[in-house]
């Protein structure tokens, strides 16, 4: 089935992406971004984890646990394409480097649109060729993420007070859009979980979620903000382009269906597990300055 967002909703997911992408250049330079990517040890996990792993998580679960047809194409669908902007409002609640979180985001959009029809024609059980609206999500991205980035990094260079008097409220408004956006998507991400609720489809998507983060996590490195990325990025995947896929490739189906019903799931799961982490780093903190002191 068509399942679109409501106007507002698209709008508060828009008024997010775009104060998030400013705020990541009004606090972090393109050449620390840059540097970030240039870590071939970090690149080398994202990549593996986001394009090898998960997609074999997925192709397991879908074989061992009993789920309709149209679960099963978007679980797949999610596998393949990771690179999620919602994660990044919670990778930066875990005090990880800002320009860290946002080389991992924007490596995992950008090769994930590229390799999306690639991976899925391998694994995707469906007969029809997955199909990108290239059209679409370049233009999107162009407007929505290149954009902001690009007066981001003017304001840095040029303006370096109003940048920083700018950053901390344009950081606030786009945690209040997530915010907005979360609780009025509430009622559509609850019905779409409802209507493939069934067999093992909502253990199945807890599962892909929860292995996500757990193979994020694990393989994410040694230091604890870098796995802490990982973990997140790797559990949350394409929301809005996994949609516009879906409805290119699937348009009379519930694929859409299971993709909306993954964020019901996935966003919770990561609020929880920032939530935990968070506590975990201010008590080490609190520790070292109680040490410090003695």
């Amino acid at each position: 089935m068509a399942t679109v967002l409501w106007p507002t909703d698209k709008i508060l997911l828009l008024i997010y992406i775009v104060l998030a992408m400013m705020s990541i250049t009004l606090e972090a330079t393109l050449r620390q971004i840059a540097a970030a990517l240039r870590n071939r040890a970090l690149v080398t996990r994202a990549l593996l984890i986001n394009f090898v792993l998960v997609p074999l998580l997925a192709i397991v679960l879908v074989q061992l646990i009993p789920m309709a047809q149209d679960v099963k194409d978007g679980i797949l669908l999610l596998a393949v394409v990771p690179g999620d902007f919602l994660a990044f409002n919670f990778t930066r609640k875990l005090g990880a480097r800002i320009e860290f979180a946002a080389a991992v985001l924007f490596l995992l959009t950008f090769v994930g649109v590229l390799l999306a029809p690639v991976l899925a024609h391998w694994i995707i059980q469906s007969q029809l060729p997955v199909s990108v609206p290239y059209a679409k999500v370049i233009k999107a991205i162009l407007v929505y993420v290149a954009l902001p980035l690009i007066a981001g990094l003017a304001l840095n260079r040029w303006f370096p007070k109003l940048a920083t008097a700018l950053q901390k409220p344009f950081t606030v408004l786009s945690t209040l859009a997530f915010v907005g956006f979360t609780i009025s998507t509430g009622s559509t991400k609850t019905a779409a979980a409802k209507a493939i609720a069934g067999g093992g489809a909502l253990l199945g998507l807890v599962l892909f979620i929860l292995g996500g983060m757990i193979l994020g996590w694990f393989l994410g490195g040694s230091d604890r903000e870098t796995r802490g990325v990982m973990a997140l990025s790797s559990a949350l995947r394409s929301f809005a382009i996994c949609l516009a896929i879906a409805a290119e490739t699937f348009p009379d189906s519930n694929v859409d269906l299971t993709i909306i019903a993954s964020a019901a799931i996935g966003i919770p799961m990561a609020l929880l597990f920032t939530v935990y982490q968070a506590r975990k780093r201010k008590k080490k903190i609190a520790a070292h300055s109680l040490a410090g002191a003695a």
